[in-house]
C-alpha cells in the first residue's frame, strides 16, 4: 500500500513517511524498506529524516488509524537528520509522536553551519543525540565532544539551541581546550562543573561554574566562576580566586582576578566585575 501520513489539526509531531510499506494495514507494524540506493524519506515538523528502513508501530491493542499522535518509529541504516542549519547522522533513530523526540543512538555526529562568511561550524559527537521538534534544541549524552573553531570541549551532556547558538554543557565535569589564536599564546585548558558557551562568530563567550581552573602555560588561576571572552583573550575568575605563576614564583589572591591570556598577566579587580548574563540566554 502507498500512503501519505498527513499532519492534521496543526499537530507538529505527526510523522509523514513516503513510499510503500508491508504489514497489516489495520494493526501494523508498517515496514518501509529502501529497495535501491534511494533512502526512505520521512518528515516530522521541521525535521527531515533519511534512512534505509523504517518500522512504524502503534501502541498494543490500538489500530494504526486511531493511533496517530501515539505511534513510534524506528529508523535504521545510515540515518540522517536535517533541520535548518543542522545535519546529523547515526546508525539508528527512535521517534515518538507522543513526546515529539527523536533520538539518534549508537554513536551520533552533528554539524551546525551558521550563516555568513568566515563562520565556524559547531561539530558535536556523542553516544546519543536527541532532537525536540517543539523547541529546535538537541540534547547530546555520553562522551560528548564539541568543536567550534579553536575550542574543543568534552563533557557528559550538551544542550544546543539552534536558534540562539548557545551550548549548555554539564554532567559533572567540563573541560575546554583552546588552541592559540596567534604567536605567543599558549594552549589553554579550562575546567569546571558546568559551562555555557556562546558559539556565535561575533560572541565567542564562555561562562563556567563550579571549582573552575584556567591553565595558561605556567600560570594556573582558580575560583568559583570563570567568564572568558575569546575575542578579547580576557578571563575573569571570581569567588575565592587564586592565581599561581610557578615560573616567576608569584601568587595572587582576590575576590575577582583578571587573567589576560594573550599577555599571560593576572591582576586583581578591586571593583569587581559584572558578568553579562544576558549573553548566555
Amino acid at each position: 500500500a502507498c500512503v501519505t501520513l498527513a499532519q492534521s489539526d496543526g499537530s507538529k509531531r505527526l510523522l509523514e513517511i513516503d513510499g510503500d510499506y508491508k504489514g497489516d494495514v489495520r494493526t501494523g507494524p508498517w515496514n518501509y524498506t529502501s529497495s535501491s540506493a534511494t533512502p526512505i524519506k520521512a518528515k516530522v515538523s521541521n525535521l527531515n529524516i533519511l534512512s534505509q528502513s523504517v518500522v512504524l508501530s502503534a501502541p498494543q491493542g490500538t489500530a494504526m488509524a486511531a493511533a496517530k499522535g501515539k505511534r513510534a518509529a524506528e529508523f535504521k541504516g545510515n540515518v540522517t537528520v536535517v533541520r535548518g542549519k543542522v545535519n546529523a547522522a547515526g546508525p539508528t533513530l527512535n521517534y515518538s509522536e507522543t513526546s515529539g523526540l527523536g533520538t539518534l543512538k549508537g554513536g551520533a555526529k552533528m554539524t551546525y553551519t551558521p550563516d555568513g562568511k568566515d563562520t565556524e561550524p559547531v561539530l558535536v559527537e556523542a553516544s546519543q543525540m536527541q532532537f525536540d521538534v517543539d523547541t529546535e534544541t538537541s540534547v547530546s549524552k555520553g562522551n560528548v565532544k564539541l568543536i567550534n573553531g579553536k575550542q574543543s570541549t568534552i563533557s557528559e551532556t550538551l544542550q544546543f539551541n539552534e536558534k540562539t547558538e548557545l551550548a549548555i554543557l554539564g554532567g559533572g565535569k567540563v573541560v575546554l581546550t583552546r588552541q592559540p589564536n596567534k604567536a605567543g599564546e599558549n594552549i589553554l585548558t579550562l575546567t569546571g562543573v558546568d559551562a555555557k558557551i556562546q558559539t556565535g562568530k561575533d560572541k565567542k563567550l564562555l561562562l563556567m561554574t563550579g571549582k573552575v581552573t584556567l591553565i595558561d602555560g605556567t600560570i594556573t588561576t582558580t575560583g568559583n566562576t570563570l567568564y572568558y571572552d575569546d575575542k578579547k583573550s580576557l578571563a575573569i575568575i571570581s569567588g575565592n580566586a587564586k592565581s599561581v605563576d610557578s615560573k616567576n614564583k608569584i601568587t595572587q589572591n582576590g575576590v575577582t582576578l583578571e587573567h589576560r591570556t594573550d599577555l599571560h598577566r593576572v591582576r586583581s579587580l578591586s571593583g569587581g566585575f559584572t558578568i553579562p548574563v544576558d549573553s548566555f540566554k
